[in-house]
């Protein structure tokens, strides 16, 4: 299925995956930024791009400062997080940066596989969530790889 995001990117997801509606992101994701995710309850993965604020200060500011930023805001609230590897691609043809890593639900006792993507467009990052259960992710990697490498130019 297809849609679009800010006017600005089209992205595909797989009809197994639910859109959520804001009510339900804020039950994953805290901070008033603008979101678009994506669920699959029967495998357990969640998929999430959301957009930074527009801002001056943005621009001066690396994508790497903010991938360090965002993850250390995870380790923060995270139970358990645990860095575990760090990639570099292209996303919607933008340099980006990819922290892969686990945690534990806080909710109940399964251990978690997330990726946390980062690019930047103009004066804006971009971030990419995509978490399964731990023990699904090789199966994982290949949809959230799927996910973003879907990300296209409005046509």
């Amino acid at each position: 299925t297809k849609t679009t995001f800010n006017n600005l990117i089209e992205l595909e997801y797989n009809e197994s995956f639910k859109q959520l509606s804001d009510e339900e992101n804020n039950q994953y994701f805290t901070g008033n930024l603008l979101r678009l995710s994506f669920h699959n309850k029967d495998k357990h993965i969640l998929l999430s791009l959301a957009k930074s604020k527009n801002s001056f200060f943005n621009l001066f500011v690396s994508v790497a400062a903010a991938l360090v930023d965002a993850s250390n805001n995870l380790e923060n609230t995270l139970k358990n997080y645990e860095r575990l590897d760090e990639y570099e691609s292209k996303i919607f043809n933008q340099d980006s940066i990819t922290e892969c890593f686990s945690y534990d639900a806080s909710n109940m006792n399964v251990k978690q596989y997330g990726e946390l993507t980062v690019f930047k467009i103009k004066n804006s990052f971009y971030t990419v969530y995509c978490l399964s259960r731990f023990e699904d992710n090789k199966e994982a990697k290949k949809i959230f790889k799927q996910f973003k490498d879907s990300f296209k130019p409005l046509s």
